[in-house]
């Protein structure tokens, strides 16, 4: 018997959200109007029941929702004896020719694969978006 599977877990969430309206009726005919909303929001996953072996800069836990993960690059193999005293790769080691990038051996096992695999940059969805609306509006009389 299997245990059942379930997505287990816990996220933090917190934020604010402002709107300012201006409205001015001009004369009868026109008016003028704008709006601007700010929103910020900041989630941090507190518990994602990650497997207990995995590397700690590998969990999500203590990162936001959607942290962006990437091999990092230290520079290029500019000829073939950085090439050949390059760290290997576990898939396709032997396709690597001068001018690929040098994927850093983050947890330094001699190595390069999944687990060098880490937090890069920031989550990919914008979590302060603007909006700016305005309008000038109003009835032309055509004689």
């Amino acid at each position: 018997m299997e245990a059942p599977t379930a997505n287990l877990g816990e996220v933090e969430n917190k934020g604010y959200e402002v709107e300012l309206k201006f409205n001015k009726q001009l004369n009868p005919d026109w008016r003028i109007w704008a709006d601007i909303n700010f929103t910020h929001a900041k989630d941090k996953v507190i518990n994602a029941d990650a497997p207990e072996l995995l590397p700690e800069y590998q969990k999500p836990d203590n990162k936001q929702v959607s942290q962006t993960y990437s091999y990092v690059s230290s520079g290029y193999y500019n000829t073939w004896d950085e090439l050949y005293g390059s760290t290997i790769h576990e898939s396709n080691d032997l396709a690597k020719l001068p001018g690929n990038y040098h994927i850093l051996d983050y947890n330094a096992d001699g190595i390069i694969d999944a687990k060098d695999n880490i937090p890069y940059a920031f989550p990919p969805f914008h979590k302060t978006p603007t909006i700016v609306r305005l309008a000038l509006t109003g009835r032309i009389l055509v004689l």
